[in-house]
Parts: structure tokens; C-alpha cells; sequence
């Protein structure tokens, strides 16, 4: 009988926390299915990228993944993206041809009330889930150190589109780099030098990135990057590397590049304070070797210019 009665005592919180977890379950889905007027229409995205001047990223492929958000508006006003009662779920969705397939069973629907939507690449099935990621005003982002391979693992896109209703109800979401990227053409000077090793130093890897608007923040300590290297040079030069770096700002005389060439480490320092700003591609143009000018370091920049990223 006691042994009965313990039982009981163990159970009947395990029922009751089944329950809430239920009912919690059923006030997430309300966003999508209660108080809502007007006959349901299912939202339409199409796929699209602002210009950019990135090696990976150009376009979307059939099959990558995003995630979307669908926030509705308040008393006539825009919505707050991460407000549960007013924020749909993280919903992934993966692109065929131009369109974006939401998961199976997790269609979002538009009403008669308007909406926002907020989209980002690559998707994160624990965004807004799971510890440490729940603050859509604070989602943190670490970039690869190791970017030889590839940048695409380091990208990260965002886009919004605003103002959807059951009357409005295909969005063309227009994609932005948020983060800065570099790009270093060398001129090598050395002949006979065997192939340089190139990377990037003095960066700071991590960032805390705002959803609701896009906005960026560096964190943690400063890395070391190993940058991809081209297979084909610019015209007039050697070598051709690329990575992506977190925006940032770069203090004058910090050694930001470094190039070992026969066993000899050349460092390269920023002459003034150098601002990597979101949605940027700095390119610099660089000069490897012993130049006619003597004052002129054995590495040296030639031309630095910005352009689209």
C-alpha cells in the first residue's frame, strides 16, 4: 500500500507537467490558428540577392536552407520580431527554383491583419529554441578560422520584406551580406619564391547579430584567419585570396596581414584606423618582394578600394 501511494506521488507530477507541456505546445500554434480573420492564404517567397560581389554566395542553390519568422503587427504598428504573442515559430525552408518550400506540415499562412517577415541564411534549427540563442536581438555568430575550403560557412544573409496580408501574400526576399569581406591580390616580386602562405590577423571571429534589424556587434577575442586562396589571379597579379571577417574597426599600425615567403614572415600593418563596415568588400592590392624604391617595405600596399559585398 505505501509502496502504491509512492507511486502515485511520482506520477501525478509527471501527468500534470505532460500536460503543460501540451498546452504550451497548443499557445505556440495559436499565432497560426486562433483569432485570426479572414479565410487563410499561404505565404509565397521567392529568392533573391542583393549585389554582391561574393565568390559563394552570387546566388542561392536548390536545396540550401533558411529560416523565417512572420511577426504581426500591433494596434497598426509593426510588430516586435521575438514577442511570442506575436511571432510565428523559426521556420525552416529550403529553395526550389525561385521558391522557398517551408518544412512539411509547418506552412505559414497570411490573414486579413498585416505581417512582417524576417528571414535569414543559414538556417539554425535552435535559434530562438535553445539556450544561449533565444534573444533574436542577440544571436550569436562565429565565422570559420579556417576558410581554405570555402566562405561560405562564414556568410551570414538577412532579409525582410513588410507589409503582407492575405491580399499581399508573395514576398520577394532580397538577401544582404551582413557581414565585411577581404579580398587580397599580390603581386609577387620573388621569382623563385615558393607559394606563399598568406593570412589575416588581429580580427575579432565572433559577433552578436540583431534580426530584428540586421545590426552587427563584435565579440570575443581577436583570431587568426586562413583565408581561401583563388584559383585564378586578377589580372596583372600572382595570388588572389579571399575571406569573411566580421565588421569591425581596425586601429592604425595593428599587423593585419602576414606572408611567409622561403621560410621569411613579412607583416603588414594598417597605416590609420581601417573601418570594415557590413555589406562591404575591401580590396586590397598588394606588392611582394624587393621593390626599386628602398624606403618601400618588402610588402606593400598598391591600391586599397571598397566595393559591394
Amino acid at each position: 500500500m505505501n509502496t502504491f501511494k509512492l507511486n502515485i506521488q511520482y506520477f501525478l507530477p509527471v501527468v500534470f507537467a505532460c500536460l503543460a507541456i501540451v498546452s504550451c505546445s497548443k499557445d505556440d500554434e495559436r499565432h497560426t490558428q486562433e483569432n485570426k480573420e479572414g479565410t487563410p492564404i499561404e505565404l509565397v517567397l521567392r529568392a533573391a540577392i542583393a549585389d554582391t560581389y561574393s565568390a559563394d554566395k552570387q546566388y542561392f542553390s536548390n536545396g540550401d536552407r533558411i529560416g523565417v519568422y512572420l511577426v504581426d503587427y500591433v494596434g497598426g504598428q509593426p510588430g516586435v520580431l521575438g514577442d511570442i504573442a506575436n511571432s510565428s515559430k523559426n521556420v525552416g525552408h529550403a529553395l526550389s527554383e525561385d521558391r522557398w518550400i517551408p518544412e512539411v506540415g509547418k506552412q505559414i499562412f497570411l490573414y486579413s491583419s498585416t505581417s512582417d517577415v524576417y528571414a535569414y541564411y543559414p538556417y539554425d534549427a535552435e535559434m530562438g529554441r535553445v539556450s544561449g540563442k533565444r534573444n533574436l536581438a542577440a544571436y550569436p555568430f562565429d565565422i570559420e578560422f579556417n576558410q581554405q575550403a570555402t566562405t561560405a560557412k562564414s556568410d551570414f544573409l538577412w532579409a525582410k520584406s513588410t507589409e503582407l496580408s492575405d491580399t499581399n501574400s508573395k514576398a520577394n526576399l532580397t538577401f544582404e551580406h551582413l557581414l565585411s569581406k577581404i579580398v587580397v591580390n599580390i603581386y609577387n616580386n620573388y621569382p623563385q619564391a615558393e607559394d606563399l602562405k598568406f593570412s589575416i590577423h588581429n580580427t575579432q571571429t565572433s559577433c552578436v547579430i540583431n534580426l530584428r534589424n540586421g545590426d552587427v556587434t563584435p565579440a570575443d577575442k581577436k583570431r587568426v584567419i586562413t583565408p581561401q586562396k583563388q584559383p585564378i589571379p586578377e589580372p596583372n597579379f600572382d595570388l588572389k585570396y579571399e575571406a569573411i571577417v566580421v565588421p569591425q574597426t581596425i586601429r592604425a599600425d595593428t599587423p593585419l596581414f602576414s606572408i611567409i615567403v622561403n621560410g621569411d614572415m613579412l607583416i603588414y600593418s594598417v597605416e590609420e584606423d581601417l573601418v570594415l563596415l557590413p555589406h562591404k568588400a575591401y580590396i586590397f592590392n598588394m606588392g611582394v618582394g624587393e621593390a626599386k624604391n628602398r624606403t618601400i617595405s618588402p610588402i606593400h600596399l598598391l591600391s586599397l578600394k571598397t566595393t559591394n559585398f
